[in-house]
């Protein structure tokens, strides 16, 4: 066989019209423009070889001369008993190649191409001969009859295709926009969750390369308030950071090649770059504020090229992640004033008894670690910290001459001191977002075998935060200097959480603890001490 040339389009002649001309007894092969093969001919072995030479392929080159200049084509008799029925391959309404049908009658079997056909091939003529003897069942007039029946049955066979094609056009429109309206329905149930703003825009990324086909999406976030801007690069292909700056450079410096609204389009000449054909850029941005850049490149798919189905759906998506942004930075301030509130309120306390200065913030740390080391999640370790931060406001309510007593508290100053529990609960319960952290603030005396206070609870009616908390807070009120005693040391501490395991303390909880590091503590208490030493100055 001669090597063939791959086709660039795909064929545009009804496989149905193939199979009907082979039932026919023709030969049919698919030619580019020139009139050179793009794929073996359709015969039988012997036939195929034969016509595959260079003898019979410049017959075909010579038809496809004559052809080029014709609007309509019509059959061929270049030889003696062969006529060829051609047919135009078209690719969005340029001819870009031709289908035949070969018919052969008796007399090619006397054909002077059919030797040299054979020598070139070095095929045996005897057998070319009885090969072609099968094939050769048309004369002159069935010849012009077979022209006619083809062009009718071509024509019928061609309007039903390209219907079809249509149906399966609108079908695969329909399928995709189906796609783009579950991705745009997804994304919108996922925008309640602003407390991991993360997490959404990847699953935005990841859904818009995995929807409209593209190899590689990024999400550029612009830095705020002295942060960098955060690169995140998601789906199959991964550019790394240094080449992701160069395509945002690109997209600042240069004007693009198209645009679609606010969609930006870039070419991508290089065909092995992985962002061939192009680069489509839409800015992230809500009620005139921008937050930042959605990338994408190298579309998947028979059409490579954006289109403005991808480019709307690009820019329905870019809305919802800016107004899910503007909502997180919005969630964002509010947290950090609510933390700002209860650090104001622990902080009063602080000013009240110097004594405990940075007691709630490093009960609020130990606690946190400890619930981390129990398998809290993030959002339920952050819970946990919040509580350990308020968990002495109710200390606020107790007399300072009480609470900063550098002797022995009486029966009676004692009782004062515990009621600061319920005092804190009574403050903080109506605050909204703080209910589930009350028990926290409400239980943290209680002991596991049941000797604590407010109400002695016991084992585990009491709340696993308030077990946790009592941990940390006997941790840190052992290991600070008091009114009315000087700081343990390490080892002692300890050694009494360890005694205290099942007693004073859940066991569970005791052992977490006694598995942390403690390195970041020590820093807490240096850097407290020191600003204690500066208040002391001042």
């Amino acid at each position: 066989m001669t090597a063939t040339i791959k086709p660039r389009h795909r064929p545009t002649v009804p496989p149905a019209f193939v199979d009907r001309c082979r039932e026919l007894g023709l030969v049919t092969w698919r030619l580019d423009p020139n009139g050179m093969p793009v794929e073996d001919p359709a015969a039988p072995e012997l036939v195929a070889l034969w016509l595959s030479s260079k003898p019979f392929r410049r017959v075909l080159t010579e038809l496809a001369s004559g052809w080029s200049a014709r609007p309509k084509l019509s059959a061929a008799n270049p030889m003696p008993g062969m006529w060829v029925y051609p047919f135009e391959e078209l690719h969005r309404r340029r001819r870009t190649g031709y289908f035949i049908a070969i018919g052969f009658g008796k007399e090619i079997l006397e054909s002077d191409l059919l030797e040299p056909g054979c020598v070139g091939g070095s095929l045996q003529l005897g057998a070319v001969k009885h090969a072609l003897y099968e094939l050769a069942t048309i004369d002159g007039s069935s010849a012009k009859r077979l022209s006619r029946v083809l062009g009718w049955m071509h024509e019928d066979l061609v309007g039903g295709y390209k219907s079809a094609e249509t149906i399966e056009g609108f079908t695969e429109q329909l399928a995709t926009a189906y796609e783009a309206v579950t991705m745009l329905c997804e994304l919108g149930r996922a925008m309640g969750s602003i407390d991991d703003p993360e997490s959404f825009v990847r699953q935005t990324g990841e859904q818009v390369g995995s929807t409209l086909m593209y190899r590689w999406t990024t999400i550029c976030l612009d830095g705020r308030d002295g942060r960098d801007d955060r690169i995140f690069e998601i789906g199959q292909e991964r550019l790394g950071e240094e080449r992701v700056r160069a395509v945002l450079g690109r997209i600042e410096l240069e004007l693009p090649t198209a645009t679609a609204g606010t969609t930006a389009i870039y070419q991508v000449d290089d065909a092995s770059d992985p962002l061939s054909p192009q680069i489509v850029s839409h800015p992230i941005e809500r009620n005139g504020r921008r937050f930042g850049l959605m990338i994408a490149g190298g579309k998947l798919g028979d059409d490579p090229q954006v289109s403005t189905y991808e480019t709307k759906s690009i820019e329905s998506v870019c809305g919802l992640l800016g107004a899910f942004l503007e909502n997180a930075d919005l969630y964002e301030e509010q947290r950090l004033s609510f933390i700002g509130t209860i650090r104001a309120m622990s902080g009063a306390l602080d000013a009240k008894d110097r004594y405990t200065r940075g007691h709630s913030d490093r009960v609020a740390y130990m606690s946190a670690e400890i619930a981390r080391a129990l398998g809290f999640s993030d959002e339920e370790v952050e819970r946990v910290r919040i509580a350990g931060i308020v968990h002495d406001v109710g200390k606020i309510g107790v007399p300072e001459s009480v609470l900063c007593k550098p002797d022995r508290l009486t029966d009676e100053e004692f009782d004062l001191i515990k009621k600061h529990p319920e005092i804190g609960h009574q403050i903080l319960e109506g605050i909204p977002g703080l209910k589930d952290i009350l028990p926290g603030v409400l239980y943290h005396h209680e002991r596991y075998d049941g000797k604590g206070y407010p109400h002695g609870l016991a084992g585990d009616d009491i709340p696993l935060l308030a077990r946790i908390m009592a941990v940390a807070d006997t941790f840190d009120a052992m290991s600070s200097n008091r009114a009315y005693r000087s700081k343990m040391p390490r080892e002692v501490v300890l050694g009494e959480i360890a005694k205290c395991a099942g007693t004073q303390f859940d066991q569970r909880v005791a052992e977490a603890f006694l598995g942390l590091d403690l390195t970041e503590y020590d820093r807490m208490v240096a850097d407290h001490a020191g600003q204690d030493s500066l208040g002391k100055a001042a």
